[in-house]
């Protein structure tokens, strides 16, 4: 199963669209193929709050559940039948990784990370934090002071960096137990563009 994300809108009637949410504004063209003749356009509605677009296939199932983010925004899609298994409540993330084997996609917005799921999200969380009084809009603990970028992904952890006080630091993710782990001071200033590492 084929998803990817379109820089370009297609030419109208070229291809049959499905349409999520469409915003009057800005919104992500995604095109779905199955590779035996099934090729469609998902049309997904981005708020103004975040500029990030993105497509991650969950790991578990070999790309037939999709994490489409648009503006910010997450729709997890059944990629065969179209369905829109559920729009999330958060509309800021970031920044986007997809473990392979895994049942879910790890997002994050500027200070936090969750495990966005079929049905639901779980937080990430940092032992030596106490727990954030979460929202629907931010379901996770502060992990960072402003900055998470995703790096490298395993069935086992998820690393990258997270900006901090003084500077940027490398981190770990567990994800069998989604704890989150500050690893080693790297830099003070690291020039960093929020965008989905290739999934």
């Amino acid at each position: 199963m084929i998803a990817e994300l379109l820089s370009t809108i297609p030419l109208s009637g070229a291809v049959r669209e499905r349409h999520f949410d469409v915003s009057a504004g800005h919104n992500a063209w995604v095109r779905f193929d199955d590779g035996e003749g099934d090729e469609w356009v998902g049309v997904f509605g981005a708020t103004k709050l975040s500029g990030f677009d993105a497509v991650a296939p969950f790991g578990d199932d070999g790309g037939l559940t999709i994490l489409v983010i648009a503006g910010g925004q997450g729709y997890v899609v059944g990629a065969r039948s179209g369905e829109l298994l559920r729009r999330t409540p958060w509309f800021r993330s970031q920044a986007v990784i997809a473990p392979p084997e895994c049942d879910f996609v790890l997002v994050a917005d500027e200070t936090g990370a969750w495990a966005t799921g079929r049905q639901a999200d779980r937080p990430v969380w940092r032992r030596d934090r106490a727990a954030h009084d979460s929202s629907p809009r931010s379901p996770a603990q502060r992990l960072a002071l402003d900055g998470i970028v995703f790096q490298d992904v395993s069935p086992q952890q998820a690393t990258g960096r997270v900006r901090e006080v003084d500077g940027w630091y490398a981190f770990t993710i567990d994800l069998r137990t989604l704890e989150f782990s500050l690893g080693p001071f790297l830099s003070r200033e690291w020039p960093v563009q929020h965008a989905a590492p290739a999934v």
